[in-house]
């Protein structure tokens, strides 16, 4: 995108002559949230005074820094979008009159646009890996790192919490239901026994004891 670009102004007023003014950075891409900073340079302007205007997003221009002897300006890209920066510059004794035809001006472009993609790998982020805007998750150490930022990727943000306190016990179930009865026992399996009717049982029968004569 372009930006508006630096602007050079002859005029007969207080800034005549090859005054210029220049603006940086004149066109950059970051991410919604990140802030940036412009900064002017005036030549040929005697004890310059700069005046920031901000064009957001959805339109709106806003006076963000009014004619002051600071040379730069924060801009905080609170919202995705295409923001337009204005800058001018008059020597310091006009502000006072409000000669605003005598102010040089120039400008610079911000493009501000969300993460674009999520990157894996099983080592931290390289060097010109990805472009802005851009996240990245170490598989070998669940870290994640951005979004890519003009400065690089940053530090990872371990995905993996500390080790939380043992729960506490879960409620006694109810009591199952009674299973099915199982098959008799075979009369021939040795582990059944016969009672004094000849019937098998599984049970052992107590003997029946025997009174001894008396002598």
């Amino acid at each position: 995108m372009a930006a508006v670009g630096l602007v050079a102004v002859s005029a007969s007023g207080a800034a005549a002559g090859l005054s210029t003014l220049a603006v940086r950075p004149a066109d950059t891409s970051v991410i919604p949230g990140e802030a940036v900073v412009i900064t002017a340079t005036a030549n040929n302007v005697p004890s310059p005074e700069y005046q920031f205007w901000v064009e957001s997003p959805d339109g709106a221009w806003t006076d963000a820094q009014n004619y002051s002897n600071r040379d730069s300006f924060a801009l905080n890209t609170t919202a995705p979008g295409v923001y337009r920066v204005m800058v001018y510059v008059l020597p310091a004794a006009e502000p006072a009159k409000q000669a605003w035809s005598d102010a040089l001006g120039s400008g610079a472009v911000v493009d501000a646009q969300p993460p674009t993609q999520l990157l894996t790998g099983s080592t931290a982020p390289t060097v010109g890996l990805g472009s802005l805007g851009d996240m990245y998750l170490d598989t070998a150490t669940e870290q994640l790192y951005g979004p890519l930022t003009q400065a690089g990727w940053g530090s990872g943000v371990s995905l993996i919490g500390p080790r939380g306190s043992p729960g506490q016990p879960g409620f006694t179930g109810r009591p199952g239901s009674r299973g099915p009865q199982g098959p008799p026992r075979d009369p021939k399996d040795p582990r059944a026994f016969r009672d004094s009717q000849g019937r098998s049982s599984t049970r052992r029968q107590s003997p029946t004891p025997t009174r001894c004569p008396p002598e």
